[in-house]
């Protein structure tokens, strides 16, 4: 697990470099882009930024990558980086718990307690 990490950490600061940004965006698996989100929340290697973590998270979750779709969750949860909204990390939620994450059925469960049925309906 540690190698796996580090290897996708260094494929993440290789598309945080100058030149291959742009090659390695385009064709970066989910998991890249999670590492990309998780060097933006440490600021590991660049300016820290909720704003980007959110981006880069949600270029993973919408691939189906379900840690992706759990930390926006969060995200749209603390309203870091994005507004706060309910729904929408109850949607991410719901998602990545579809895909068998236990906290994420946790976290989806814990929030719907704080909304309407009609909200949930509606994420």
């Amino acid at each position: 697990m540690k190698l796996e990490l580090a290897a996708t950490l260094a494929i993440a600061a290789l598309a945080l470099s100058g030149t291959a940004r742009s090659q390695v965006s385009a064709q970066a698996p989910p998991s890249a882009e999670l590492a990309r989100g998780y060097a933006y929340a440490t600021g590991w290697g660049v300016s820290q930024s909720y704003a980007k973590v959110a981006y880069w998270w949600e270029k993973a979750a919408t691939q189906g990558y379900a840690d992706a779709q759990y930390n926006l969750g969060i995200s749209y949860l603390k309203g870091q980086g994005v507004p706060q909204d309910y729904r929408t990390a109850y949607m991410w939620f719901d998602l990545a718990a579809a895909q068998g994450l236990s906290q994420a059925a946790h976290e989806r469960d814990m929030i719907g307690l704080l909304m309407t049925n009609s909200e949930i309906n509606e994420a």
